[in-house]
């Protein structure tokens, strides 16, 4: 069955192609009778006409479409984050399109697959600093440091040292290549003249494992990690371990029954979908209205120690963000 084309409606309602076109676009010279307008709607709606979306792109200069850099939908925080953000962006009459980080390749393939398909901008929480220096659409990062592009991060500063403040002993970082964690919990640790065993793990659970359970024959006092999988894996690794019981420090972006565990003693709160709105409607800003300067916000975090009321709220039955 072929497709419908605006000529195919107008000879059905009896007019020319053109003022179809221009009465779909709403342009301002598609004057016509209240009747003509009616017939051409009721061939709109006999043919069940659809508009070629890469041709009105290809006019406006813009296809509506951001793209989003995610890590393995598998993942719950992953598929919530991706969900949320398609919420948003369709608020304001945008789509979201999904590729994967999956190549082992920094990312360049996934980030290749997005221009491809012409995105209007890039939201990532997981790209590397060497890739986005190639791209020429906006671009707003997540969890990254950058002077050429926006970014949206969490001021964690504050939070690290009241955390660390709470919780004494000798501490090990556990982190994730290009977090902007290791540095602020660096600088947390100096401020208040305590030293810190970082260690860097793998994105692969498999291999993480193995890591974690290595770090865990060290026998830390403290544990900081910005991980809520490594914190279920480290609690699942210790449950059965008998004199053993680090005290453990973690970022809380998601609520879950992960958290009612006794070895955490307290956790940097941050609101997830504010941190995603705060992203979306930065993006489209710089879609909409240029690039211009970068802009940086930042996203407020508390600590919450455990027990209190705050802290117990984030004790839910299923996983949802914050």
């Amino acid at each position: 069955m072929s497709r419908v084309t605006l000529k195919d409606v107008a000879e059905l309602a009896g007019v020319n192609f053109t003022l179809v076109s221009k009465y779909l676009n709403g342009s301002p010279q598609a004057r016509m009778t209240e009747e003509t307008r009616g017939r051409i709607d009721r061939a709109l709606a006999q043919l069940n006409y659809r508009p070629n979306g890469v041709a009105r792109a290809l006019r406006a200069g813009r296809t509506h479409a951001v793209g989003l850099l995610s890590g393995d939908l598998t993942n719950e925080y992953s598929a919530h984050f991706a969900d949320y953000c398609m919420r948003v962006l369709r608020e304001h009459g945008y789509e979201l399109l999904l590729t994967l980080n999956d190549a082992g390749d920094g990312g360049d393939a996934a980030v290749q697959a997005l221009l491809g398909r012409d995105v209007d901008g890039i939201l990532s929480h997981s790209m590397g600093e060497r890739l986005v220096r190639r791209l020429s659409c906006p671009v707003v990062l997540n969890g990254q440091m950058s002077l050429e592009y926006s970014t949206v991060n969490l001021d964690i500063g504050g939070s690290l040292l009241e955390a660390l403040r709470a919780v004494p002993g000798r501490v090990t970082g556990l982190f994730f290549e290009n977090s902007v964690w290791r540095e602020e919990a660096r600088i947390a640790c100096l401020k208040l003249g305590r030293s810190m065993d970082i260690k860097m793990l793998s994105l692969s659970q498999e291999t993480r494992e193995g890591q974690l359970r290595e770090i865990c024959q060290t026998r830390p006092e403290v544990i900081l990690t910005n991980g809520w999988q490594t914190l279920r894996m480290l609690q699942e690794m210790l449950s059965g371990k008998r004199g053993y019981r680090p005290k453990i420090l973690a970022h809380a972006n998601c609520q879950g029954p992960f958290w009612q565990s006794p070895l955490v003693a307290g956790v940097i709160y941050s609101p997830t979908r504010d941190l995603i709105r705060r992203s979306c409607e930065l993006l489209l800003d710089k879609i909409e209205h240029g690039e211009g300067r970068p802009k940086h916000l930042a996203i407020p975090t508390r600590f919450l120690a455990a027990g209190t009321d705050d802290y117990n709220a984030l004790c839910s039955k299923n996983f949802q963000l914050t």
